[in-house]
Order: structure tokens, then C-alpha cells, then sequence
């Protein structure tokens, strides 16, 4: 995980949430972009994942398959440690931009959207 892509940086800010919210007993996040969940699902079984995911959200995070659609509530969080969601977020594990829904985020500021994973920390799931 030595190379740093966008998804990589995006990876690590979710698991940083992910660790926060997890240790104040909030709701786990969701992953709804399918650009960020492809990489954390290459990334799951490396050597290095244990030591990224340490890093970031303090403990090993799995990944649970956990589906729903609605308002993203962790995005506020986000916002105020990193700044606006970019587009990565809205973008399909192909690579194609959802152009409306981000579009509405910027516009709005709230996302709306499905997901069919999140976080796993020592058997508890996204809720």
C-alpha cells in the first residue's frame, strides 16, 4: 500500500471515521462508493492492510456486508477533518462518475445513497 491514490487517501480517511465512531459507540459508516470499496476489497488480504487499518482506525477493520440506502450521516464529520467529499465518493467501482448525485452534494451538502458494505470491528457490523 506503498503507492497513495486517491482511493488510498479516501481508504484511510473512512477507516479514521470509522475508529472514531466505532470508540464513541456511534453507527459504523457506510461505503457507498463503489470506486473506494474495490480498493479496500484489494487491499483486505495484504500484508500491509493490518498495519494501514491500525493506523487509521486503531484497531484491524473488516469488511461486512451490510446493505441500505439513505442519508450518509458521517459525511458531516468528514467535512470538518478533511473538507468537501470529492468525486472518487460518487464513482462506480469502473470508474464512472455518478455526475447527479454529486452534483446534488454539492448543491445540498447531504448525500443520499445505497450501500452493500461497511466496517467490522471484532465481529460487530455497520448498524
Amino acid at each position: 500500500m506503498s503507492t497513495t491514490t486517491v482511493e488510498h487517501t479516501e481508504l484511510a480517511r473512512f477507516l479514521t471515521i470509522a475508529g472514531q465512531r466505532h470508540r464513541a459507540g456511534e453507527k459504523l459508516p457506510e461505503m457507498f462508493s463503489g470506486a473506494i470499496d474495490a480498493y479496500w476489497h484489494d487491499q483486505l488480504d495484504t500484508p500491509a492492510y493490518d498495519t494501514f487499518s491500525i493506523e487509521h482506525a486503531g484497531a484491524v477493520v473488516g469488511h461486512s456486508p451490510e446493505s441500505g440506502s439513505g442519508v450518509i450521516e458521517w459525511v458531516a464529520a468528514y467535512e470538518e477533518a478533511y473538507g468537501p467529499l470529492p468525486a472518487v465518493w460518487f464513482t462506480d467501482e469502473r470508474g464512472r462518475l455518478d455526475g447527479d448525485a454529486f452534483a446534488a452534494y454539492r448543491e445540498t451538502g447531504r448525500v443520499e445513497a445505497s450501500w452493500n458494505c461497511g466496517p467490522e470491528f471484532a465481529g460487530e457490523t455497520a448498524q
